[in-house]
């Protein structure tokens, strides 16, 4: 409660991800693939962001462990887990791209 008060900007921003009655923003996640285009591809120069709208909050990688806030010149690889905000049509947009089964909403 104490955080309601203190933070309200960061409360009422989860309260809008986790709304359903705004369903088209979403936190998720997905796997790259083997073989997947956005695998060796700087954060910077791939169109996640720029393209899709989406933006990269972390990534857990396999060898790494999570890293969030990730910098544009980490290039995530076959493997790793992107964990992404956007709204959910871009989300799937990226899923498709990146090889791996679209997000859930």
């Amino acid at each position: 409660m104490m955080r309601q008060l203190l933070q309200p900007a960061i409360t009422a921003f989860f309260d809008i991800i986790g709304d359903e009655s705004t369903p088209d923003l979403a936190l998720d996640e997905i796997q790259l693939p083997h073989g997947s285009p956005l695998a060796g591809i700087a954060l910077a120069e791939s169109p996640i962001r720029q393209k899709h709208d989406v933006i990269v909050v972390g990534i857990r990688q396999k060898s790494a462990g999570l890293v969030f806030n990730p910098p544009g010149e980490l290039a995530p690889e076959a493997g790793d887990v992107l964990i992404l905000l956007g709204q959910v049509p871009n989300l799937e947009a990226v899923a498709r791209w990146a090889g791996a089964p679209s997000p859930q909403p």
